[in-house]
């Protein structure tokens, strides 16, 4: 934890009895003028409502109440204070959380803090064939000619194709003219397409580090990387096509710790419905949600993209796994570009924090039309189903009876009754 200390010339009591000046004076014989203000936290610190470094400079050789600020000197006066004392404030700089700390990295910030707003440079922008559609013309509204780096433009087609009718093939024809006339290189169209979201990690566009926008909401799989996802709409799409830049409000992070022996055949997609159960699709508004813990670092890629593909199903802006061996041997081979690697500090600060116990954890099916309701499904059990109640599900202890299919003594499922 490293610590910032700033000297203030005040008055109070000599120390009596031992006891420290810290000790003695309270906040509210401090003039009001260098009271503590309120801290980033949330709470109060004793910063005051100057320059601490700047003020320490100017006032930290004054000792006698002669140089003291005419209010220091009138509570003096009202109070009795025998002599001026120095009275030392400390207050503590806490760590970063990963997201906090890509996005200070990419706005050129030593530090930014939940709240604030940043323009934060771009290393990957994304769109799809919808999302494009929709930029275009903001585009060109704006008055922009030409891509900030047609290298950092990724366009895939994954939303129209095969086209349904002539209106989206119609619709296509002009994205296509678009895309040449740019020189976007990165450019997949019908034939050589796939989901957006795991073109990028596949290919090796998106790499650990990295500040990736998309005109999607799923663009949050990419956090699986331990890379800062989000998506954006159409507009934002189109300026920071432009720009290079996003304006973007640093979200808050809430932690989610996974840990114990989960039952067989548990997947990502488990943990996150499961994690969705507890907190609801609007628990994470616009925040970041971090996945730890024992249980995720014993996953794949796939299940990690996963989990941070669904962070939206929350509300939230984000989800990010910090990188470890498993995310580094998934991009070596595929990256077109150095990373970097971050994880969160120690003492970071978490607007929540979740721990999950998944031992006996079996699989789970969210009931259409929300990640949050579940169906306490059939088992195949030898030669007869058995049905379970259809139930909601706000907590893990009423998650955890649900279950997919289970295949059993080689007999394929094929149908689901009731």
């Amino acid at each position: 934890m490293t610590a910032l200390t700033a000297i203030f010339s005040t008055v109070a009591r000599p120390p009596v009895g031992g006891i420290s000046p810290m000790s003695s004076v309270r906040s509210r014989s401090v003039p009001r003028s260098i009271r503590s203000t309120r801290s980033r936290a949330g709470g109060t610190t004793g910063s005051p409502s100057v320059t601490p470094l700047s003020y320490q400079a100017s006032n930290s050789s004054r000792s006698t109440a002669g140089s003291l600020s005419s209010e220091a000197q009138e509570l003096s006066r009202q109070r009795g204070m025998a002599r001026p004392v120095r009275v030392v404030y400390t207050w503590a700089i806490v760590g970063m959380t990963i997201t906090e700390k890509i996005l200070a990295a990419h706005s050129g910030r030593p530090r930014v803090e939940p709240g604030e707003f940043v323009s934060a440079r771009i290393d990957v922008l994304m769109g799809n064939d919808g999302s494009v559609s929709g930029a275009i013309p903001v585009f060109k509204k704006i008055g922009a000619a030409r891509l900030f780096d047609p290298d950092r433009v990724v366009v895939v087609f994954d939303h129209f194709v095969p086209n349904k009718d002539i209106e989206a093939a119609t619709l296509l024809v002009g994205v296509r003219r678009w895309v040449r006339e740019q020189g976007i290189h990165e450019f997949y169209d019908e034939g050589r397409n796939g989901i957006a979201h795991i073109i990028l990690p596949e290919q090796g566009l998106l790499v650990p580090g990295d500040l990736l926008i998309g005109g999607d909401s799923h663009t949050c799989t990419g956090g699986a990387l331990g890379a800062f996802a989000a998506g954006v709409g159409s507009t934002d799409l189109a300026a920071a096509m432009a720009l290079g830049e996003v304006w973007l409000k640093v979200p808050a992070s809430i932690r989610f710790t996974y840990h114990g022996t989960p039952g067989p055949w548990i997947m990502g997609k488990d943990l996150i419905l499961l994690t969705i159960g507890r907190i609801g699709i609007d628990g994470a508004l616009y925040q970041a949600m971090e996945f730890t813990g024992p249980v995720v670092s014993g996953l794949g890629m796939s299940e990690r993209f996963t989990m941070c593909n669904m962070a939206i199903e929350a509300g939230a802006k984000s989800g990010i796994i910090a990188p470890d061996e498993v995310t580094l041997e998934y991009v070596k081979g595929r990256a077109k570009r150095p990373w970097t690697t971050h994880r969160s500090d120690p003492d970071a600060r978490y607007a929540q924090e979740h721990d999950f116990d998944v031992s006996g954890l079996r699989p789970l099916v969210a009931k259409p039309f929300s990640p949050t309701t579940w169906r306490r499904w059939m088992r195949w059990r030898g030669p007869r189903w058995i049905r379970f109640s259809s139930a909601p599900a706000p907590t893990p202890s009423s998650t955890i009876c649900a279950s997919r299919l289970e295949f059993s003594a080689g007999r394929r499922c094929t149908r689901i009754r009731g």
